[in-house]
C-alpha cells in the first residue's frame, strides 16, 4: 500500500472515530437527565416582556408604533408576487369570436424564460399564430391570453377559464 492509500484510510478511520464519538459520547447530541427536551419557553418569555418594556419606554411615533403592529400580523398575499403587465385591450365574455368560433384559454406553463398558453387544446408560444381563428398570441400571463386578429390588427383579451 503505498503512502496515499494509507493517509486515505486514516483519514477515513479518523472521520468514522469522529461520527461515533458525536453519535455515542458528546453530550451535545442528547438530552440528558437535567435537560428539558424542546424549545426554553421561560427563556422566551422573559426576553419578549424585557422587549415590550423596552418599547413602552421608547418615544415612539404614531407611525413607528403602526409599523410594529403590521409587523407582526399575518400576509394578506405573498409580497413577492409580481403581477403580470396588462395592456389596454378590448375582451369578451367568451373570448374573440374569430372565423372558426370562439377561443378558450384554459392552461398557463411558465419554463424559465418561456411561457405556454393552451388555447382550445393546442399549446401556444407567443407570436405563434392559432390554428383556428386567424390570430397571432401576442402577450401571454396568468390571467389572459392577448390575440391579435391576422385580418384586422384587433387585439382581443381573452380570460382564462377552468
Amino acid at each position: 500500500m503505498g503512502t496515499r492509500e494509507k493517509i486515505l484510510v486514516g483519514m477515513m478511520v479518523l472521520a468514522v472515530l469522529y461520527g461515533a464519538f458525536e453519535l455515542f459520547i458528546s453530550p451535545s447530541g442528547k438530552s440528558g437527565p437535567g435537560k428539558k427536551p424542546g424549545p426554553d419557553i421561560e427563556s422566551a418569555r422573559k426576553m419578549a416582556e424585557e422587549i415590550n418594556t423596552r418599547i413602552e419606554q421608547a418615544n415612539l411615533t404614531a407611525l413607528q408604533k403602526n409599523t410594529l403592529n403590521l409587523a407582526g400580523q399575518q400576509w394578506q398575499r405573498d409580497p413577492f408576487y409580481v403581477l403580470p403587465e396588462e395592456e389596454a385591450v378590448s375582451t369578451t365574455d367568451t373570448g374573440q369570436k374569430g372565423s372558426s368560433g370562439s377561443w378558450k384559454y384554459t392552461g398557463y406553463l411558465e419554463v424559465g424564460d418561456t411561457r405556454m398558453a393552451i388555447i382550445n387544446g393546442v399549446e401556444y408560444r407567443m407570436g405563434e399564430r392559432l390554428e383556428k381563428g386567424g390570430g397571432v398570441v401576442k402577450r401571454i400571463t396568468p390571467g389572459q391570453v392577448v390575440i391579435e386578429s391576422a385580418s384586422t390588427g384587433e387585439r382581443f383579451a381573452v380570460p382564462y377559464s377552468e
